[in-house]
């Protein structure tokens, strides 16, 4: 698959999971801000805690969460609730300890511990936003990039550089496939200029080595405003995608 293809695919699904998230965090916040708005409270009683771990994925992939279901019990009207599961848990809770909850009056089987629309919206909220920035930025980051990247190659100065090495950069990984930088020299006027390439994600060492020429694109005004011309990833005879942003 063309890396442009694929970057425009995961930006459009992680914009869209990071909305739908969103929305559901704002709906959940409006929703539960609205059942107790009159905010009457009960004082309940945690009567049992369940303790139970779900095992998610399968083989060497797969992991366990430890999940906590908490029950109270309460008054209310004159009303007595028991067996109420609670909406929420946090680790200074036990078995037998007082506390103060919000109560739908509608619904008086309905209880929340006060907070619990704010803590909602911050969970949902945000990694629905976090999704969200992520997926615009693979939508718009590379297109802006590419603009100017074109710009300069039509306006700019074009050198014949020289490689001097290709970086591998394990700390940066894109699909698995570690990043590369290609860097290299230009010596005019008695001057040596030195550039980086941007960080592209397929093994460029395979196509480039120390020595080989290499163009860079540069404001003729400004050298620091450059663009290191590595070759595409397109020329590997390889079934794996690789990401050249």
């Amino acid at each position: 698959m063309d890396s442009r293809k694929l970057l425009t695919i995961l930006g459009a699904i992680f914009t869209v999971i990071g909305a739908i998230v969103l929305t559901i965090g704002i709906a959940l916040f409006v929703s539960t801000n609205q059942k107790y708005a009159a905010g009457e409270t009960v004082q309940a009683q945690i009567d049992r805690i369940d303790v139970y771990r779900t095992r998610n994925g399968t083989g060497s992939n797969s992991s366990t969460s430890t999940n906590y279901d908490v029950y109270v019990s309460y008054e209310y009207d004159g009303k007595s609730y028991d067996d109420v599961l609670l909406n929420s848990y946090d680790g200074s809770m036990y078995e037998g300890e007082q506390l103060e909850l919000l109560v739908d009056p509608e619904r008086p089987g309905n209880v929340a511990v006060p907070g619990f629309a704010t803590m909602t919206l911050a969970g949902f909220g945000g990694s629905g936003a976090l999704c969200l920035v992520t997926g615009l930025s693979l939508l718009i980051v590379p297109r802006v990039r590419r603009r100017r990247v074109g710009n300069l190659k039509q306006t700019g100065k074009r050198l014949d550089a020289t490689v001097q090495e290709v970086t591998v950069l394990d700390n940066r990984t894109f699909n698995g496939v570690p990043g590369r930088q290609v860097r290299c020299t230009y010596k005019e006027g008695g001057q040596n200029y030195r550039f980086t390439s941007a960080c592209a994600y397929w093994p460029v060492e395979d196509a480039l080595h120390a020595g080989d020429h290499i163009d860079v694109y540069v404001n003729p005004n400004d050298y620091a405003k450059n663009y290191v011309d590595i070759p595409s990833a397109d020329r590997l005879p390889s079934s794996k995608t690789y990401i050249d942003l």
